[in-house]
C-alpha cells in the first residue's frame, strides 16, 4: 500500500512537471510517507521511475493497447480506436487542468535522453512495444486484405508513433489541441491510399 501510494505521487509529480523537479521530500510530502519508508522500497529517484514507468506501461497496455490494437475488430478500425483515445486522452487533460500536459513517455524522453542512459533504454523498451503492437494490427490489416501487400508494417508502425509523439509535443508547446485533431483521419487516409 505504502509503495504504491508513493508512485501514485511520483506519477502525478514527473508528469504535471518533470522528473528532475521533482525530490524524494516531495514525493513523500504528496505521498503522506516518511522519507525512510521511500528508501525502504526504492533505492533511489531512478529505481523508482523504473517501477512508476512500468506501473503507467502495465495500465496503458491493459486500457488502450489490449481493447484497441489487441482487440478482435477490423485491423483499420482499431488503429482509429487507438488514435483516437490518444486524441480525446489529451482533450480530457485540457478541460479538466486547462493545459496540455503531454504523453508522459515523451516528456520524460525529451528530458533525461541524453542524461541517463538507463531510464533513456526503458523508455526505448516500452516505445518499442507500442511499435510492436502497432505492427501487428497493421500486419493483420495486410493479411485481411485492408492494406496492400507490400506495405512496410514495421517502418509505418514507427512512422504512426512519431506522428502521434509529435503531434502531442507540438500541442503541448502551443497548448492547443489543434495539432491533435484528425490525425486519425489524415493517416488513415494515407495507408489506405498505399493500395492504389
Amino acid at each position: 500500500m505504502t509503495k504504491q501510494l508513493i508512485m501514485e505521487a511520483a506519477f502525478e509529480l514527473f508528469y504535471t512537471r518533470s522528473y528532475t523537479a521533482v525530490g524524494v521530500q516531495e514525493i513523500c510530502q504528496k505521498a503522506g510517507v516518511k522519507k525512510g519508508s521511500f528508501y525502504h522500497f526504492f533505492a533511489s529517484k531512478q529505481a523508482l521511475m523504473i517501477d512508476v514507468l512500468d506501473m503507467s506501461w502495465q495500465r496503458f497496455y491493459e486500457g488502450v493497447i489490449k481493447p484497441t490494437l489487441a482487440s478482435h475488430q477490423p485491423p483499420l478500425t482499431c488503429i482509429a480506436q487507438f488514435l483516437s483515445y490518444n486524441h480525446q486522452h489529451q482533450c480530457n487533460i485540457k478541460e479538466t487542468e486547462g493545459i496540455i500536459k503531454g504523453c508522459p513517455y515523451g516528456n520524460l524522453a525529451s528530458e533525461l535522453s541524453t542524461q541517463d542512459d538507463v531510464i533513456r533504454q526503458h523508455v526505448k523498451q516500452l516505445f518499442s512495444r507500442v511499435v510492436t503492437s502497432l505492427d501487428k494490427c497493421l500486419q493483420r490489416a495486410v493479411a485481411e486484405g485492408e492494406l496492400d501487400e507490400n506495405l512496410n508494417t514495421q517502418q509505418w508502425a514507427k512512422y504512426i508513433l512519431a506522428q502521434i509523439e509529435g503531434s502531442i509535443l507540438l500541442a503541448k508547446v502551443h497548448n492547443d489541441l489543434q495539432y491533435v485533431e484528425n490525425l486519425s483521419t489524415l493517416l488513415l487516409s494515407t495507408l489506405k491510399a498505399s493500395r492504389s
